[in-house]
């Protein structure tokens, strides 16, 4: 098991997808709903899976189904889906926003 891999700033020629590790994205939910699912296939290094989230933020109010700022938190469910590279976020009732995340494809130490 891979541990502490930091991949970023690669400079290869002719790569169609940038990847990194860890790897900084937003993730937004239009509609609310008590689990979003992101799909990360594109970005992990080697095509390799999503093994945890470093650390995430709020980007503007988390709201209900009704735009009432909600203030719950969140899990993640990781290596998801046929490559390992889907996530899940899981609130605890239907919400709706913007959030950023650190994704790591590896385990830290």
């Amino acid at each position: 098991m891979t541990k502490n891999l930091v991949f970023q700033g690669n400079s290869f020629e002719e790569v169609a997808n940038r990847t990194e590790n860890p790897a900084y994205v937003e993730v937004s939910q239009t509609v609310a709903a008590s689990t979003w699912t992101y799909s990360h296939a594109q970005k992990t290094p080697f095509g390799g899976r999503v093994q945890g989230v470093a650390g995430w933020s709020a980007i503007g109010p988390i709201q209900d189904s009704g735009s009432a700022t909600q203030f719950d938190t969140p899990y993640f469910t990781v290596n998801l889906g046929a490559t390992g590279s889907d996530l899940n976020i899981d609130w605890a009732a239907a919400r709706k926003g913007a959030l950023q995340l650190s994704l790591r494809s590896d385990k830290a130490a």
